[in-house]
């Protein structure tokens, strides 16, 4: 993954910001859902 990596960030931007975007909207996605979680009370 990072030898395909390495080639997007040289001779095919788009085929990084392909695989960049989606992971970058992932992560955000995951720290929403951590905020939106710990703002809940946790009852055993």
């Amino acid at each position: 993954m990072s030898h395909t990596a390495t080639e997007a960030t040289g001779s095919h931007p788009a085929a990084f910001a392909a695989v960049f975007l989606p992971m970058a909207a992932v992560a955000l996605v995951g720290a929403w859902v951590t905020t939106r979680l710990r703002e809940r009370p946790t009852t055993p």
